[in-house]
C-alpha cells in the first residue's frame, strides 16, 4: 500500500484523504473527516481547514484591512493556504489581490476548498504568483494600499522569516503611505506572542489592536472616517462581503477594536526583538512557557482615531 496513506491512516484514525500531492517545495494533503470537515496538511501539519471558527478568523485577516482602509484599491496577500483569506478580501468590489504562494500543489489544492474560499483561484480580480513572499516584497516596484497573510504557525520551522523586524520592514516598503499592513498574533503562549507584537511596534509604532490578536500596522496614526465607510455600502457585493466578518455599520467596524499602541506597548514592555538571525519563535522551547496570550484584555478609546 502507498505508505502516505497508510500513515495517514493512522495519524487521523476515520480520515478520508481527499487530495495528496508531493510538491517540489511541500507535501500538500487534504483530509475530510468522518463528519465531512475538510483538513489542509502542509508537510504533515495543519494549514487550514473549512471548520466554521478558522473560516470566521481567516475572513476576518482577509477583510478587516480592507473594511478600515479609507478607500482600498490593491491588496497583497502572502500565502494562499486553503484560500479563505485572499477570497475574502477578493470580495470587496474594486479591490485586485495579489497573492504569492510559494508552491503551486497549494493552488492545486486550494480548490478543494472552494465552498469556502469565493473560488479564489477563478476570480477575475486575483493574481497568483508561485513566489517566495519575501523575495516577492523586495524585488517588486508594486505598491500595496493592503497587506495581510495567511497564518503561518510562527514556531514552525522557518517561519521566523514572516515574524522578523526584517519581513515587517520589507512589508512596509510595499505599502502606499496611507497602506495598512495585519498581523494575527493570536493562539500562542504569552511569551511568544509579546515577542511578536514588541517586533511589529517597532517598524509600525503607531499599530492598534483589532478582534483580540489582530494587529493594524500603519505609517501613520491611524484615522477612522465613517463617511469613508459608508461609501462603500453602498456597493451591494461590499455589504454581503463585510456582514461576513459581523460588520454591517461603522458602528460596528468600531466595535472591533481593542487598544491602541499605547496600551500595547505597556503591554509588551521592554524585552526581545524577533530578527532573522535571531528567530526565537521558532525556538519556542528557549522561550518561557507562561500560559495563553492576554490581549484580550487590554482596553483603549477608539474615538481617538475617530475624525469627522
Amino acid at each position: 500500500p502507498d505508505p502516505f496513506d497508510v500513515a495517514a491512516s493512522r495519524r487521523y484514525p476515520g480520515d478520508h484523504v481527499v487530495y495528496a500531492e508531493e510538491g517540489l517545495q511541500s507535501t500538500v494533503s487534504i483530509q475530510e473527516s468522518p463528519t465531512g470537515e475538510r483538513r489542509m496538511f502542509l508537510d504533515g501539519m495543519t494549514q487550514a481547514s473549512d471548520e466554521r471558527f478558522t473560516v470566521t478568523v481567516h475572513r476576518a485577516i482577509g477583510m478587516l484591512p480592507a473594511a478600515i482602509h479609507a478607500d482600498p484599491k490593491n491588496a497583497l496577500v502572502i500565502g494562499l493556504g486553503g484560500g479563505v483569506t485572499a477570497g475574502a478580501a477578493s470580495q470587496v468590489s474594486g479591490l485586485t489581490v495579489q497573492v504569492v504562494e510559494l508552491t503551486d500543489s497549494v493552488v492545486r489544492a486550494a480548490q478543494r476548498f472552494s465552498h469556502v474560499n469565493g473560488d479564489v483561484v477563478h476570480r477575475p480580480n486575483v493574481q497568483i504568483r508561485i513566489d517566495d513572499g519575501r523575495n516577492y516584497m523586495l524585488l517588486t516596484s508594486n505598491r500595496y494600499d493592503v497587506l495581510t497573510a495567511d497564518i503561518i504557525r510562527p514556531n514552525t520551522a522557518g517561519a521566523g522569516n514572516l515574524y522578523s523586524r526584517e519581513y515587517f520592514s520589507l512589508a512596509s516598503q510595499v505599502l502606499n503611505d496611507g497602506g495598512l499592513m495585519l498581523q494575527w498574533v493570536g493562539g500562542i503562549p504569552e511569551a511568544q506572542q509579546k515577542a511578536l507584537v514588541r517586533t511589529f511596534l517597532s517598524v509600525y509604532p503607531h499599530t492598534t489592536l483589532w478582534q483580540q490578536s489582530l494587529l493594524i500596522g500603519t505609517k501613520k496614526p491611524l484615522l477612522l472616517r465613517e463617511a469613508d465607510f459608508d461609501r462603500k455600502l453602498r456597493d451591494r457585493a461590499t455589504t454581503d462581503a463585510l456582514a461576513l466578518i459581523g460588520v454591517k455599520s461603522f458602528s460596528d467596524l468600531l466595535a472591533q477594536y481593542v487598544a491602541g499602541p499605547e496600551q500595547l506597548r505597556e503591554h509588551v514592555g521592554d524585552g526581545l526583538i524577533l530578527t532573522d538571525d535571531r528567530p526565537s519563535v521558532e525556538y519556542f522551547l528557549s522561550l518561557p512557557n507562561d500560559g495563553p496570550g492576554t490581549l484580550d484584555k487590554l482596553r483603549g478609546d477608539v474615538r481617538k482615531h475617530v475624525v469627522p
